[in-house]
């Protein structure tokens, strides 16, 4: 596996992650109703989404494998994919107990730890007004069924 991993570099290992992120996502939609083009059923996006993923991904991977890259050294998960993978956990287990503004502020905080340069004010106006577009947008606008508010004052 490290040998294939060493042959693909960065470029090629992200774009089998991705690949594998788009067949994850067809397995999961696969029996959701498609619908035509003229009515497209709750399947159609995300099944549209998922192919994306899988061309992008096997694009980006066969790119790597022409090039023929081999550094000697396997990429390895950095402290950016782990930041970002746990800013997206903390939107997921947060969104409940939290509410749609919050979890937003605390995912969009978290994810931005992973750009070394941004310092502590720009990090919190940029997760504030992030949350605040996103509560509009989604919580308001398009009148989504998230939770505003966190737990503890819904209700």
């Amino acid at each position: 596996m490290r040998a294939i991993a060493t042959r693909l570099g960065r470029e090629g290992v992200a774009g089998a992650f991705i690949a594998a992120t788009g067949v994850t996502l067809w397995l999961l939609v696969r029996d959701y109703p498609f619908g035509e083009l003229s009515e497209i059923g709750p399947g159609f996006v995300p099944f549209v989404a998922s192919l994306g993923l899988v061309g992008l991904g096997a694009a980006m991977a066969a790119r790597a494998l022409m090039r023929g890259r081999d550094d000697g050294e396997a990429p390895r998960i950095g402290r950016g994919a782990v930041l970002v993978a746990g800013g997206m956990a903390v939107f997921a287990f947060g969104l409940e107990p939290l509410g749609l503004f919050v979890a937003s502020a605390l995912s969009v905080y978290v994810t931005s730890l992973a750009a070394r340069d941004a310092r502590l004010r720009e990090r919190v106006v940029v997760a504030l007004c992030l949350a605040a577009l996103v509560t509009i947008v989604f919580g308001y606008a398009l009148s989504m069924s998230l939770p505003l508010a966190p737990a503890l004052l819904r209700p």
